[in-house]
Parts: structure tokens; C-alpha cells; sequence
């Protein structure tokens, strides 16, 4: 339960004056659901595959009435839990830049002209040139007057080299693109370097500037441990401030990026000697914020991905305590960020612990770097669904149609201020898709559940296989519980044989009345509301009236006249509709078949209809069948 106080405050100057705290908001404004029965019918509906109006038959029996009508939650709901799904995307566009990052900077280094001035702020040219080389499609969203530059120069599985490195370089980074490579960077659990595979360190151009600093006492006393020292250094600038690359938006300073000064608290599990924290405080951090960062124009201080590269390989050492990765700094034998001490020299291609921990996302990036043809694949997925919001004036497509275009790799960013977005690769649909929507050529189908008979099974897989794609694959996934077990060890019953032909029973006068009134109801407001003007901004209940209209025969909407002025409204339209309805209900409204002569309980309730309709009482849309 939860319990919402609103205090009550008075001002002691202002007599007789209360204020009260205002309500906080609700998920659905002017409704009583929380965030629990949302999110509970949501779950049920997307991951349980119970409909909205099975929910409501459930809750129903436990005293809770909710309408089937209430679908509009789902909307709210996915306004809530859309970062969610951004974030979830952004983490499938880091995975594939973290493969193709280390292994572009890996191929970028072999290139005779290249190798050599190559630095941290080409990792946009590195993950272009990998992609090209393994024919990965990199499909972050692009932003307006954004694009990923296209290699025509030679090949896929070729690199390119001279004129075509420097049009690539100069060719400016997507914005998401620029993100996901930050992310990789800094990300302190599954970065380049907690995965054992690359690091952070100065330029080439900058290390002979660095071997000369003084030593310092117990920690650094020769050039190999004054470039651990510093590296570890740049370390804890890439963790928390993060690295300026000259691809960035202007607006990302001080909130993607910050400024810093260069003094770490971490650091201090490092310069484990009083002498040596003063050395690199008094003359050390000076010369490399010198040669290292930048002074902004508000004065604060960015380190530059310009005078940083990546190490790929080499020696890693492993905390026992917090797990964490870093490289090892001689002859420091604890952690640099817990201070823990016991930390060793492990192998993170054999080592068991590591493989179990973060082998799933290392091993695709360590096999890029030592196979010449890598298997890497860049998935999109998205959703097509009757919940996705419809068209608006000034689009040309819905949601739906949208991603069903992009899921047939069409580009529909024809003006210069829409979005280009990427194309889809794997689309989650409804089972119930409408046989007109066409989504394309499919190589696979995967059903999350068995169908409930072949027909469903035929329609569903059914997508696959047409136009140039002659084979397919379908996959459905069995659950628990019986009928699944079932066509599970017996898959013939699900995929052969003859199909049931569906049946629509025109005779049910349910399905006849509740169509009946929709129309009569359609016909009377068409006729009484006036016409609305479709550019403003009208309200829905100010146009149907007064509260108290509807009970009177002088309101707009009149409840005691509608029904003579809809059906008056509606006879020369429905005459024909309504004798056909009388004759198809005659025959089984009377019982005049052979088979109602044996005044069975069928039988007697039939003739027991007749007789009320007869006696001029509505029952069953009687009224309109006389």
C-alpha cells in the first residue's frame, strides 16, 4: 500500500490561512492505478501473452474491475520505460564498437603512413575501417545532417589507405556514434581495459617527454615505471571526468565531459611515499596537464583524446578483492583502487575465474584481434505492434509503418530535416498481424510459444519463404506447460495435415444487436454534435454538453429521443440490412427446423422467445426483428 501525507501548513502572520501540499502525480492522470497494477497488466500482457480482456475477466473474480478499454495504459507505460529501451539499444551499438574499436586501431597501426601519428581521436576512423574490413554495418541514429561515410575506394574486405584514410578522417562522427565509443572507454565493468584488452596511455610523440621526469622515491625509479605511474594516472582521468575527443558536441562540455584538475584521491594508492606524492604533486602534474590537457575558454581543464593511444595486449594484473584489471606498476604489489594487497599476474585467455566473469564479452573482441575473418554481426530489433502510436499531421508514416519500411532496408529520410534512422533486422511482432501488412523477404521466423492449432502455425510461420527466399527457418520454443510438451514430442500434429476452415456464425444476434446499436449511437451523434473544427483544440465533454442535458428532451443529446431519431436517421440505410436479419433469425428464433420438434430444453427456450417477442417485450433485439 502507499500511504501519500499531504501536510497542512499555516503561516502564523496570516490568519485563517492553510495551505496544503499538492498530490504528487499519477501515472494515469485522474485515475487510480499505480505504477504496481501497470506495470503487473503490462508484464502480463507482454511477457505472460494474456490479453487485456482476459486480465479483466481474472481480476474481475477477485473484485477488481478494471475495463478492457483501459488499453491506454500500455501507452503510458512505454512513455515511462522508453530511456529503458534507448539505453538497451545503446548497449548493442557498445557491443559492436567495442569489437571494432581495438581491432580497427590494430589495423590503422600496420599502415606504413598512418601507424605512426595515429592517436586516440581517430577511434571513429577505427571502428569505419574495421566495419568496411569485416562488413559490419554500423547503424547508430543518426541526427539531422548526419552520416556514416560510405567506402567505395575498394572493396568490403579490403582497407583503404592514403587519400582515402585522410577523406575518412576528416569526415565528422554521429553523435551516438561518439557516445558508444566514450562508453567503451570508461565503462568500468565491461571497458577495454576491465576486459583485459586494451588501455589507455600517452602517444608515442609524447613518451619521450615523459621518461625524463625525476624519479620518484619507492615508486618510480626508471622510464618503465614513470609510464606505469603516468598511465595509471590517465587512468583515473578516463574513469571520472572522461577524455575530450574533437568530434564532440560543444554542448557536451561539462556535462559528458567535466573539468578537472589532476589531483586524484586514487592516486594515492600509488605514490605510497610521502616524497613521492610530493615530486608528482610539485612537478610532475604540471607538466603533463601541460602536455596532456587543454585549457577551455571557461577556464576549466579537459584531458585530449588527441595526445592519448590505445596499448592493445600485454601484462595484466587482477585485485582478489574487488576484481578490478589494471596494469602493473613495479614494484607495487596492491591494488590501485582498494588498496588491497596480493594482487597477481593473471592470463585472461586461461584463467577460469575471468573466462566464467567476463568471457561472454571478451572473447568476440579477443577472436577479432587474432582471426583475419572474425565472425561479427551488428543486430537492430524493434517492435510492430497495434500499441505503437499512430501517424501524426505532420508525419507520413506511424510507428508501425515505420519500422516495417526500415525493416526492408528503405531509407525514408527523403527531406533534410528527418531522422535518419537505421535499419531493423530482427522485428517482434504480435501473432495477430494483419495479413495486408508487408514486411519483406524473411529468412527465419522464431515463435516464442506453440501456436494453439496448425492453422495459427501455418499463418505465423507462413511469413517466411516468400518472394526471392525460397528456404526458411522457423523456430518455436516449448514451454512447460501441456499443450506445448505435447507438439513438442509429436511436431507432426503441429506441422501437417489438414487445416480447420474458420468459420463466422452470421446467425449470432449478440454480434447482430451490439453492431446494431454502434451504428444507431454513430448515426445520432453524427447528426446532433455539431462539426468540429480538426485544427483546434476542442473538448470532448464541453461538445456533448451539460451533465444534466441528456435527461431532458431539451439538450443537445437527449436520452429519452435518440433511439426514434437514430433509427429514423438510419432506416433507408439499414432496410435491407434488417429484413435479411429477420429472415436469417426467423428460422432460428421460431424453431421451425425438424430438429426443434422434440420439444427439448433447446427447443423450449427457443419457443419461450418467441413468445416474449410475440408479447411485444425486447429481448434479444425482438424490437428489430418484428
Amino acid at each position: 500500500m502507499i500511504v501519500t501525507k499531504r501536510p497542512k501548513l499555516a503561516c502564523r502572520a496570516c490568519p485563517g490561512t492553510v495551505v496544503q501540499a499538492p498530490a504528487p502525480p499519477r501515472l494515469i492522470e485522474g485515475g487510480i492505478p499505480t505504477e504496481a497494477l501497470v506495470a503487473h497488466v503490462a508484464v502480463s500482457r507482454y511477457a505472460d501473452h494474456q490479453p487485456l480482456y482476459r486480465q479483466a475477466q481474472i481480476m474481475a473474480r477477485q473484485g477488481v474491475i478494471i475495463d478492457r478499454s483501459t488499453s491506454f495504459w500500455m501507452g503510458y507505460a512505454a512513455a515511462e520505460i522508453g530511456p529503458v529501451v534507448t539505453r538497451l539499444q545503446n548497449y548493442s551499438l557498445r557491443d559492436t564498437v567495442r569489437t571494432l574499436l581495438p581491432v580497427g586501431f590494430q589495423i590503422l597501426a600496420n599502415d606504413p603512413q598512418f601507424g605512426s601519428v595515429l592517436v586516440l581521436d581517430n577511434a571513429f576512423l577505427a571502428v569505419v575501417i574495421a566495419a568496411h574490413r569485416f562488413g559490419v554495418r554500423v547503424r547508430p541514429e543518426l541526427a539531422a545532417g548526419e552520416i556514416i561515410p560510405r567506402i567505395d575506394s575498394v572493396p568490403t574486405g579490403q582497407v583503404p589507405s592514403g587519400s582515402e584514410l585522410i577523406r575518412l578522417m576528416n569526415t565528422p562522427c554521429p553523435a551516438n556514434l561518439m557516445r558508444a565509443i566514450g562508453d567503451v572507454l570508461a565503462d568500468k565493468g565491461l571497458g577495454l581495459e576491465p576486459l583485459a584488452v586494451a588501455s589507455v596511455r600517452e602517444s608515442s610523440r609524447l613518451t619521450p617527454r615523459i621518461t625524463p621526469l625525476p624519479d620518484l622515491p619507492g615508486v618510480a625509479e626508471d622510464a618503465s615505471s614513470k609510464l606505469a605511474v603516468v598511465r595509471a594516472w590517465l587512468r583515473c582521468w578516463q574513469r571520472s571526468p572522461g577524455i575530450w575527443f574533437s568530434a564532440m558536441p560543444p554542448s557536451w562540455w561539462t556535462i559528458e565531459v567535466r573539468s578537472h584538475r589532476g589531483v586524484f584521491q586514487d592516486m594515492d594508492h600509488v605514490l605510497i611515499t610521502r616524497q613521492a606524492k610530493q615530486t608528482f604533486t610539485k612537478i610532475w602534474l604540471p607538466r603533463l596537464l601541460a602536455d596532456l590537457t587543454q585549457r577551455s575558454d571557461d577556464g576549466g581543464t579537459r584531458l585530449l583524446a588527441a595526445n592519448l593511444t590505445l596499448e592493445i595486449g600485454g601484462a595484466w594484473r587482477r585485485c582478489p578483492i574487488c576484481k578490478s584489471v589494471h596494469r602493473p606498476i613495479e614494484p607495487l604489489n596492491v591494488c590501485i583502487d582498494c588498496e588491497a594487497p596480493g594482487v597477481e599476474d593473471f592470463d585472461p585467455t586461461t584463467d577460469p575465474v575471468f573466462m566464467a566473469r567476463r568471457g561472454f564479452y571478451r572473447d568476440p573482441v579477443a577472436h577479432a584481434l587474432t582471426s583475419d575473418e572474425p565472425m561479427i554481426m551488428s543486430l537492430i530489433a524493434a517492435e510492430h505492434t497495434a500499441q505503437l502510436n499512430a501517424a501524426q499531421p505532420e508525419d507520413a508514416f506511424s510507428q508501425a509503418e515505420n519500422h516495417e519500411i526500415r525493416f526492408q532496408d528503405i531509407d525514408i529520410a527523403w527531406r533534410d530535416t528527418d531522422p535518419r534512422e537505421p535499419a531493423i533486422d530482427v522485428l517482434s511482432s504480435t501473432t495477430t498481424m494483419e495479413v495486408g501488412i508487408d514486411i519483406g523477404e524473411l529468412s527465419g521466423v522464431a515463435l516464442r510459444n506453440m501456436p494453439p492449432a496448425r492453422a495459427n502455425y501455418q499463418q505465423r510461420s507462413g511469413r517466411a519463404g516468400r518472394r526471392a527466399n525460397a528456404v526458411a527457418t522457423v523456430v518455436a520454443f516449448g514451454s512447460a506447460d501441456s499443450h506445448d510438451d505435447h507438439y513438442f514430442t509429436t511436431p507432426d500434429e503441429m506441422i501437417r495435415g489438414s487445416v480447420t476452415d474458420p468459420r463466422l456464425t452470421l446467425e449470432n444476434a449478440d454480434i447482430a444487436r451490439r453492431h446494431l446499436r454502434a451504428y444507431l449511437l454513430q448515426r445520432y451523434h453524427e447528426a446532433r454534435i455539431p462539426d468540429m473544427d480538426p485544427l483546434g483544440d476542442p473538448n470532448l465533454f464541453s461538445v456533448l454538453g451539460r451533465v444534466r442535458e441528456p435527461g431532458c428532451s431539451t439538450g443537445r443529446i437527449s436520452r429519452s429521443g435518440w433511439p426514434q431519431a437514430a433509427w429514423s436517421l438510419s432506416a433507408p440505410r439499414i432496410g435491407g440490412f434488417r429484413v435479411s436479419f429477420r429472415r436469417r433469425t426467423a428460422h432460428s428464433y421460431w424453431g421451425d427446423d425438424p430438429g426443434c420438434r422434440g420439444c427439448g430444453r433447446r427447443c423450449h427456450r427457443l419457443h419461450r422467445r418467441r413468445d416474449r417477442a410475440e408479447a411485444g417485450i425486447d429481448h434479444s433485439g425482438g424490437s428489430v426483428v418484428r
